[in-house]
């Protein structure tokens, strides 16, 4: 049963960790987006690309 929680809380884990990258990438094109294209290639250089 202790297995069976801890295997669902590493799932949630994993899940919040995937749903808040998936945020934070999609909000960052959308800063890019909506700024200048000076800012977008600086944060794409930075941020490792998209």
């Amino acid at each position: 049963m202790s297995s069976l929680l801890t295997s669902r809380r590493t799932l949630l884990v994993a899940t919040s960790a995937a749903a808040a990258l998936i945020a934070y990438r999609l909000r960052r094109q959308q800063i890019a987006a909506s700024e200048q294209p000076s800012l977008y290639v600086t944060v794409d250089r930075s941020g490792g690309g998209v």
